[in-house]
Order: structure tokens, then sequence, then C-alpha cells
């Protein structure tokens, strides 16, 4: 019997990282072959694409649940990262239609000359000034209930999505990878408590981060998503009637990054240790920068072993 001995090398700015994935496996057909060369690709796609990153979580959460490794822990949930990037987009649709209802209210003058303005292609757009305050300060009346969520973001909630199938009403909390642009965050979503507790690798010389300001569109339309799913139905308990609240974890018990590139593993770390029971409190002597070479390969590994979980 053939067998096949695989290393990966892969290139990464600022330098160059060698990743080895080593690993032994039986080849009889040129399918398995196929296949194996295949799985090799995505692993090593999982060190610094961040699709792949989406995949390596998938795995340990079904491990996870097919293994019933932490069956004394409390159900955890997972969506993929296109789960917070499609609340994004609509947050900014619902914000452009409360400004310009805001514009028209408040300088009902000043709106109607925006709008004669855009008609006229040959005369310059003016449009009149807003104080630059955060969205959920400047429209205090909007009402979480209101938005009317498409099925794909039902889905998740319900358990009717085929990567998914676990409804949130038997979910404590759901883990909610998040990228603000030019950043990755983790979001932890306590579903009961109307509350989300983010997970910042990067914080500032003062310990704080500023990433609360990236996710008003997963705090202000969750209570929607979860009325619309029939989450509150099953789980017999009134809606939240306002937007759910966020809390950053102190970085003193948070392991921080010292470089500008290494957030999208640490998040994986992150949800790893949420995943499988790990006390907040020893995160920060289990892992910290050192260790991210090694945390890559392990990712890399894990996708190769128990990729066919997904």
């Amino acid at each position: 019997m053939l067998r096949l001995r695989i290393a990966f090398l892969h290139w990464a700015p600022p330098k160059a990282l060698y990743i080895s994935a080593v690993r032994t496996a039986p080849i009889e057909r040129c399918s398995d072959l196929i296949d194996l060369i295949g799985r090799c690709w995505v692993a090593v796609g999982a060190l610094y694409i961040a699709r792949y990153r989406a995949l390596y979580l998938d795995v340990l959460w079904k491990r996870r649940r097919s293994n019933g490794e932490v069956s004394d822990c409390q159900e955890i949930g997972l969506v993929p990262t296109a789960f917070f990037a499609h609340l994004k987009l609509k947050w900014e649709a619902v914000k452009k239609l409360l400004e310009s209802e805001h514009l028209k209210n408040n300088n009902p003058a000043g709106f109607e000359q925006k709008e004669v303005k855009k008609n006229k292609k040959k005369k310059k757009d003016v449009t009149p000034t807003t104080p630059a305050v955060p969205i959920w300060e400047e429209y205090p009346e909007f009402d979480p209930l209101s938005f009317q969520p498409d099925d794909d973001t039902l889905n998740y909630v319900s358990g009717s999505d085929l990567l998914y199938p676990q409804p949130w009403w038997t979910m404590e909390s759901v883990l909610v990878p998040c990228n603000t642009g030019d950043h990755w965050v983790l979001c932890e979503v306590l579903l009961k408590e109307g509350k989300v507790n983010l997970y910042d690798s990067l914080c500032d010389r003062n310990g704080k981060s500023d990433r609360l300001k990236d996710i008003p569109g997963l705090l202000y339309l969750l209570p929607s998503i979860l009325k619309h799913s029939g989450y509150y139905e099953h789980m017999k308990m009134p809606p939240h009637t306002s937007p759910f609240t966020a809390e950053n974890i102190e970085p003193t018990i948070l392991p921080q990054q010292d470089d500008g590139y290494s957030c999208g593993a640490f998040v994986c770390k992150y949800a790893e240790l949420i995943l499988f029971g790990f006390l907040l409190s020893s995160w920060m002597d289990m892992f910290g920068q050192k260790d991210i070479p090694t945390i890559r390969q392990a990712m890399a590994l894990e996708i190769f072993v128990n990729g066919e979980l997904c």
C-alpha cells in the first residue's frame, strides 16, 4: 500500500513562515490522492485566509458536538463570518434611512435643498451638516423590533441552515466572528441576558478597545432577528425592547497581539477556549503572541485531520 507524506510550505508577509503539517495517510485510489491534496490546500489556507479560519471554527464546533467532549458545559452556538458582514450591510441601509428621516424632521429646508441639488447634475450637491455623534445617541427613537430580517439570517437562528442546524433556543450563547474592516474580533452573544461580550486582541496602550463602535448592526438588529425567528416564543420570554448591550473583555486577562496581522489567529484561539470550557481567568497562562506560529500549525492539522466533519 502506497503511503504519502505531506509537508506544507506557506509564505506570508512580512516574513516567510515555514509551516509543516505532516500526516501519513493510506492511498489506495487516485480519488484518495486528489482528496488528500485538496485537504492539504484547505489546511494551508486556514493559516491566513479568513474563510478558512471560519472553516477551522466550524470543525472545532462540530467536533465538540459530535464527540461530546464537553457534555457538562453549556450549549454554545456558532455562526459564519458572513453573518456579521450581512448584518453590517443591513445596518448601513437602516442608518441611511434614519439619517434621511432625521434630516427631514429636524431641518426640512436643508433636506429639500439637498434633494433639489441632487436632481440638478450640473450643480454641486450640498448636504447639510449634522453633529458627529454615535448613531445610537443620534437616533434613540429607533425601535430594535422594527427591522425585518431576511430568510438567510433567520435560518441561522431557527436551525434551518444546512450547515448550522442547531436552533438558538437550545443555546446559552452564540459566537460571532466579526471583521470590522481592518481587524478581527470575537463577539460572544449571551442570548437571554441581551448582552454581547467583545474579545479584542488589539487594545490601545490604555488597555481599551474602541471596536464597540463597529458592531451596532449586531446590537441593534438582534432583537428583531430573535423575534421573527421564534426565539422568544420557544423561550417563553418577552422580547428585548432595547438594543443588546456590549462590554469589552478586560485586556488584563485577555491575551493580546504584538503585531498587526495575527488578529484572526487570536479570534480562533479565543473561540476554541470558549467552546471547550476553559475559564477566562486562565487564558493568559495558556497562550500569547509567541505561541501564534504553533497555533497556526495546530489549526492546519485540525482541518486536515477532522475536516470531513464539515
